[in-house]
């Protein structure tokens, strides 16, 4: 009997304990956010890209205000020959047409020249097709066409002021203006052959050669007999002399260098400085040969010649400021120099010589960009990438800092190959790499490539790793089914990496290639795959041509599918775009490429699903993702948010009845739509759930059990035992009692 009594009081003190996973805590709200490695592919498409046509006219010639001016041929309508036209356009586009002007008097054919050169001052346009010249410019409310002439000797270059277009020849200068009615205002012919001519704050400079026997060789000049010599001097821009120089049976070779002209009678090692508006001599400098160019770098100037040392020169002073060997040379530009010296890498201000960065590291080749040990020049020579030591890792540093933006630290496989490598030829290849940004400043994405298996239908597994702005290094898997899909470039725009896969099959008929587009987050959690849609033409992609408008009898006017068409993604900026590339050409081996910016990436037909029910502690909701992606719940009366991870459900318990607001949204804060439904006697009411189960929850009985034993003798209660505990403890009391006495 005493023990019975006894088991009687132990169930029923349990039976006063909360309803959860530990005493007196709720219920866990929280999801381990997915990992790298958790990738998931799917067949549906969850992610919408808003882009716009951004591809440029190859002859487009310039902007004046709202109107594009491109080159190109007249309509059929325009006449009843074809011929070579400049297209006036509203807005950056091919679709709105304001007006087409025919701009030489010649029939435009598969063979016609397709180049046009321009430049526009105000609203008119001097445009140079052939040796014909012409203006195009709104005049009256009308666009006009104004016949400038032709040209007596092959056309060089272009330069403009505010008020006037010079057009340069092998016969000399010309100058036209820009007003009511476009004319020429002034000519400068000169007595020899032009070679080259330069404008700058109000002064051309020009070169001239007597080359009547003179046979070009190479940039060194030319061989053969001179007849008279040279003159070089320079202009105002009304086309008349401020100086000449006359050099006798010589060619002079010239660089402009702010106010300097930089001159040096072809076989001679003497370069001279001359004043660009009087002439007048202002330094000397002795080159070490005859070989040596002066080239314009910036404010300095720089003499070189091949294999040799060059120098850096101050232009005020003629003084050498630094030098070095151009065969130690990694990268060159106007403003930084790479350079390996005794095993380190030295990054150098190109005009000062201070360094910026210095890095031991293996010695690299000079021409095989494959290899792993040479430099990447990224993003236009914003970053450079090079192997340090330890071998293979490579660091990524910002050429204008000399900091290190990211250190890449190979996998093991990679280090491996590295190894091997280095004991195989170099004609196997066995272990290449190539380095790209993903647009914005210190992102940067490396595909791999380990030499497969001979024999094998693989013969390169290639690896990708991306790096986001300021965040880690990951790899990118193309597919974890088990297809294998290649990686294509990525593009980090709108807080997520986009980027293509590509997988390719043999049939009967061909080679297939099957694309898709995903999106991932900058940690590298798969977020889905993605779709394309044109804001400028309002429809998605697929359903768009190529160029909208244009009735074009040819293929040039296919829909934008991937059965025609090649995707690919390219940083171009900040946002990247999105390239369609025809892979074989419309006309023989002529490739057409479109190119679309992205304007934003956003979530589309994604909608996730809250369950609401009477449990058996009270009322419970069960959140189901049915995506692709991760997805955060947020619950009103439920402190902290819920993560739920792809094609997973979440149950959460729910305080007691009453009312419940639910939000969702993707882990990157895009709000996602939100289906409900409802037991028992729960309802909805917008995105607002109204529970009625009648029974408190576990966690509503284990507050009110928490809040009575925090009273402290109010109620002629023991003091820290509610008033259940204290039967309870009475009970047990009793109990013991009568087993003492039974014994």
């Amino acid at each position: 009997m005493g023990k019975s009594l006894f088991l009687a009081v132990v169930l029923l003190f349990s039976m006063a304990v909360p309803v959860g996973a530990t005493v007196g805590q709720p219920a866990d709200h929280h999801v381990q956010a997915a990992t790298d490695s958790d990738v998931r592919e799917s067949d549906r498409t969850e992610w919408n890209v808003t882009v716009n046509e951004t591809e440029p006219d190859l002859n487009r010639l310039g902007v004046s205000g709202e109107f594009v001016f491109v080159g190109g041929a007249s309509f059929p309508s325009s006449g009843p020959t074809i011929s070579p036209a400049v297209h006036v356009l509203v807005g950056n586009n091919t679709t709105n047409l304001a007006a087409t002007k025919v701009v030489a008097d010649a029939e435009w054919t598969e063979e016609s020249s397709k180049r046009f050169d321009g430049r526009v001052v105000g609203d008119t346009l001097v445009v140079r097709y052939g040796r014909t010249i012409s203006a195009v410019a709104k005049r009256g409310g009308k666009w006009k066409q104004f016949d400038l002439g032709t040209l007596d000797a092959q056309f060089e270059t272009m330069f403009a002021t505010d008020s006037a277009v010079f057009v340069v020849s092998k016969a000399g200068i010309r100058k036209y203006g820009v007003g009511t009615k476009p004319t020429e205002l002034a000519r400068y012919e000169t007595e020899y052959e032009l070679e080259s001519a330069d404008y700058a704050d109000g002064t051309i400079t020009f070169e001239t050669l007597d080359d009547t026997d003179c046979e070009a060789e190479g940039a060194s000049g030319c061989s053969g007999e001179i007849d008279d010599g040279s003159r070089y001097g320079a202009l105002d821009t009304g086309l008349n002399e401020r100086w000449t120089q006359f050099v006798a049976n010589e060619y002079v070779l010239t660089e402009r260098v702010g106010d300097l002209l930089l001159t040096q009678p072809g076989s001679k090692a003497t370069f001279y400085a001359r004043d660009v508006t009087t002439g007048e001599p202002a330094w000397t400098w002795e080159a070490p040969n005859s070989g040596y160019i002066a080239e314009r770098m910036r404010g300095d100037v720089r003499f070189w010649t091949n294999h040799n040392q060059e120098f850096i020169v101050d232009p005020d002073t003629g003084d050498v400021q630094w030098s070095y060997h151009n065969d130690d040379i990694l990268y060159d530009s106007p403003s930084r120099v790479l350079l390996h010296v005794d095993g380190e890498y030295v990054l150098r201000n190109h005009s000062t010589g201070e360094v910026l960065a210095r890095h031991s590291g293996p010695e690299p080749p000079r021409l095989d960009s494959w290899k792993w040990n040479s430099v990447a020049k990224i993003d236009g020579g914003a970053y450079l990438s090079f192997t340090v030591d330890p071998a293979p890792t490579r660091v990524f540093v910002n050429t204008t800092t000399g900091e290190t933006a990211t250190t890449f630290d190979p996998p093991e496989r990679v280090v491996t190959a590295y190894e091997k490598a280095e004991e195989l030829p170099d004609e196997l290849r066995y272990l290449t790499y190539s380095v790209e940004t993903m647009g914005p400043p210190g992102s940067f994405s490396m595909a791999v490539s380990i030499r497969g298996e001979t024999n094998t239908s693989d013969l390169y597994k290639t690896s990708v790793f991306a790096h986001p702005t300021d965040r880690e290094w990951f790899e990118v898997e193309g597919d974890s089914s088990g297809r294998n899909l290649a990686v294509g470039s990525m593009v980090q725009t709108d807080g997520v990496l986009l980027y293509t896969t590509v997988e390719e099959q043999s049939e009967a008929e061909g080679v297939r290639r099957f694309e898709e587009v995903h999106v991932r987050s900058l940690n590298g959690t798969y977020l889905g795959r993605a779709t394309f849609y044109r804001t400028d033409l309002g429809k998605p992609m697929p359903e768009s041509r190529e160029i909208p408008g244009r009735s074009l009898d040819n293929q040039y006017n296919e829909n934008l599918t991937r059965e025609n068409y090649q995707v690919q993604m390219a940083a171009s900026g900040p946002s990247g775009e999105v390239q369609y590339v025809e892979p074989y050409g419309h006309e023989g081996d002529r490739r057409k490429v479109l190119r679309f910016g992205i304007e934003e990436v956003s979530p589309e037909n994604v909608t996730a699903s809250v369950e609401v029910s009477c449990g058996d502690g009270g009322p419970q909701a069960v959140l189901n993702n049915p995506t692709s992606m991760p997805l955060v719940y947020s619950v009103g009366g439920v402190a902290d948010e819920v993560r739920v991870g792809a094609d997973e459900s979440r149950t959460v318990e729910l305080s007691d009845d009453g009312e419940y607001t639910f939000e969702v949204g993707t882990t990157l804060g895009d709000p996602v739509e939100l289906e409900f439904a409802a037991s028992g006697d729960s309802s909805v009411e917008g995105d607002t759930v109204v529970t009625d189960c009648g029974q408190k929850s576990a966690k509503a009985m284990a507050d009110e059990t928490r809040s009575a034993d925090d009273t402290s003798g109010t109620d002629g209660s023991v003091p820290g035992f509610t008033p259940l505990a204290s039967v309870l403890a009475l009970l047990i009391v009793f109990g013991l009692g009568y087993v003492v006495r039974e014994g």
